[in-house]
């Protein structure tokens, strides 16, 4: 099972948005983003890279489901 989430950091004085996929089994991080601003389609982005490099058949990806990922384009 993959956990999926965002949280924002301050560089200077802009603020960026970082994605990143963990692994509940052995509990490392199997892919981040650092982004300008977060939306559906960076979220997308995030699981189809991170798929690619892991290659998993049958995998369950849990949310919190915020905005990015409530919207239909994720499902």
């Amino acid at each position: 099972m993959w956990f999926i989430d965002y949280t924002y950091v301050r560089v200077n004085t802009k603020w960026h948005y970082v994605g990143f996929i963990k692994d509940s089994y052995d509990n490392r991080i199997v892919n981040y983003h650092i982004l300008d601003r977060r939306s559906p389609k960076s979220v997308k982005s995030l699981i189809r890279k991170s798929l690619q490099i892991n290659d998993y058949k049958d995998l369950t990806i849990h949310s919190d489901q915020g905005t990015e990922f409530n919207n239909g384009l994720v499902h």
